[in-house]
Parts: C-alpha cells; structure tokens; sequence
C-alpha cells in the first residue's frame, strides 16, 4: 500500500520519464468518492487539466498500479493535446456519445501507453481492477490479455531493433 507518497510527484515522475510532451503542462489532481471509476482526466491545455481519482482505491493500490491510472489518464492528455481545438471538442462529443468511438479511444490510449513505456503499470492497474472489479472487456480498453500479448510484441520488437 502506499504511504506517504502523493499523486502530484507521481504525475510528474511519469511526466519526467514518460510523457515528456506533458512538460510545462497545468495539470492539478483531485480526490472523488464516486463508486465507479477510479480516475477521470478533464481540462484543456489552455486552463490546464484535472486528474480526478478515486480515494478509497488509491488507499489500498500498490505504486505501480497508481502510475497505471495515472498513465492511462496522462495518455488521453497527451493524445488529446496532439490535436487541433475544434477536433478535440468533436472528440470528446464523439466520446461521451458513441460507445464504439469511445471503445476505440480506450484501446488507443492503452497501446499509446505501452508504446510509451508504461505498459507494465497498466497491466498491473488491470490486474488490481479485475480482482476487485467486474473484469474489463475489450469495449473498456485493452484487456489483461490484450495488453500481455501487446507487451510481448513490443519486447520483440525492441529486441529486434538492437540485434
């Protein structure tokens, strides 16, 4: 469990090592008590972003399951911030309006993560959420299995890549 270890240096540990794009970025943290998600991103780049998460799960997650929210929430900011203004507010209608887009953004932020390196915290986070929870399904991102097979392929291919 974690002590004594906040979410604002866990944000900017995977800002530092991961989403380096993020740098400079406004994004603040928040506690929520809803029942059922564990953390939300909202914001813009031009006011800065908010990490909403949950604090009962937060209090009985190990680190590495923390940094796999935390990533998975970084990764819609950074692909959202790849984006021009007038597609974002598009995308994010689409999202909260069309569960097959909303499924596909999922599963994007979740390879996008990987790729980025933080594939192993996400996995974890998956772990964590299908023991406490109803297990994800391919509409809600990557799976436990989707994501161990991702991994392996990105494994290979880093391997290849040095050979």
């Amino acid at each position: 469990m974690i002590k004594n270890v906040n979410l604002e240096f866990e944000i900017e540990y995977l800002i530092d090592n991961y989403f380096k794009e993020l740098s400079g970025q406004k994004i603040n943290y928040l506690w929520h008590d809803e029942k059922d998600s564990f953390a939300y991103t909202y914001g813009s780049s031009l006011f800065g972003y908010n990490i909403a998460f949950s604090k009962k799960d937060y209090k009985k997650m190990k680190r590495a399951e923390v940094l796999g929210v935390l990533s998975h929430e970084l990764g819609h900011i950074s692909y959202e911030k790849q984006m021009f203004f007038f597609s974002r507010i598009l995308i994010n209608f689409k999202m909260y309006t069309n569960k097959k887009y909303r499924s596909m953004v999922e599963r994007g932020v979740d390879k996008l993560i990987i790729d980025k390196g933080c594939g192993e915290y996400l996995l974890a986070f998956m772990k964590y959420h299908d023991k406490k929870y109803k297990k994800y399904n391919k509409t809600d991102g990557l799976t436990k299995k989707e994501i161990q097979a991702y991994l392996k392929i990105n494994k290979k291919n880093i391997k290849n890549e040095f050979s």
